[in-house]
């Protein structure tokens, strides 16, 4: 509403009626004052009516304001963690470009270390073989240092014995053979004196001449039921393999032939060789 046309034309009301008779004065102000009294009214009424309806914009303006401002805050906070994402994740690619370098450098240096541990289980491998080689080489020239001894079990001791007669009586008497002291280098007693002990210690001899240890061997199955036994003189590997032969093949069925070591099959078919 126009509030300065609605000012004038109450004035223009207000001349008019000041123009009419005074016989009517009191008439036309009773009807001035009340037709005032009733605009009045309208625009107070219209006046608040506006006063609220600027308000209510006013209101729905802020409303308005505060979402605005409130869009630019998300808006800005949308835009940090973006930035804050994207500082992420240029840090977790450099991270992973690291490791990935550090990773292509572990491969590297892992496969030239297989290469280095590949060559050096060749290296083991033929030095083992070596040292196999070289033992077995050792054992077979202690074995041969032994070829003349043969070993006497069971032959009971004597503080005053005097163990070259000792062997040449067994060897004569139960071998029924014609030896003397000459034919024999040298023999003693084996380990520890064990007088008064149940096991005598055995007598090793060593025979001047192979042949005269050959054929003394080859007679010891006339020891057969007696307290006396003849073996060879073996080194420890071919001992252990002896006893790992008998474990496996039975007592009967393995024996020993100028220090080899041979088996047969439940004592059946052909000699076999279980250790050379």
């Amino acid at each position: 509403m126009d509030i300065a046309k609605f000012f004038d034309k109450n004035s223009k009301k207000r001349d008019h009626s000041s123009s009419s008779s005074s016989t009517n004065d009191d008439q036309k102000k009773l009807k001035e004052s009340s037709k005032d009294s009733f605009n009045e009214d309208v625009f107070i009424e219209e006046a608040q009516s506006s006063s609220e309806g600027q308000k209510s914009l006013f209101q729905c303006l802020r409303n308005l304001e505060i979402k605005v401002q409130q869009i630019k805050n998300q808006g800005s906070l949308t835009q940090q963690n973006q930035i804050k994402s994207e500082n992420q994740l240029a840090e977790v690619k450099e991270s992973l470009s690291f490791l990935s370098t550090k990773f292509d450098e572990y491969e590297r240096e892992r496969k030239e270390k297989d290469i280095v541990i590949k060559d050096l289980k060749k290296e083991v491998s033929s030095l083992n073989s070596e040292v196999q080689d070289l033992s077995k080489s050792l054992d077979r020239q202690a074995q041969y240092s032994r070829r003349n001894c043969l070993l006497l079990h069971g032959v009971k001791e004597d503080s005053k014995e005097d163990t070259d007669e000792v062997a040449i009586n067994i060897i004569n008497k139960e071998l029924e053979l014609e030896l003397n002291v000459k034919d024999l280098d040298r023999s003693h007693r084996i380990g520890r004196n064990n007088f008064g002990k149940k096991y005598p210690r055995p007598i090793i001899v060593k025979f001047a001449r192979y042949n005269n240890r050959r054929e003394v061997y080859a007679n010891k199955k006339k020891l057969k039921g007696k307290n006396i036994m003849i073996t060879e003189s073996l080194t420890t590997k071919r001992l252990e393999c002896l006893k790992k032969a008998r474990e496996d093949h039975g007592l009967k069925n393995v024996w020993t032939m100028d220090g080899k070591v041979l088996y047969k099959e439940n004592g059946e078919g052909n000699v076999k060789v279980y250790y050379d």
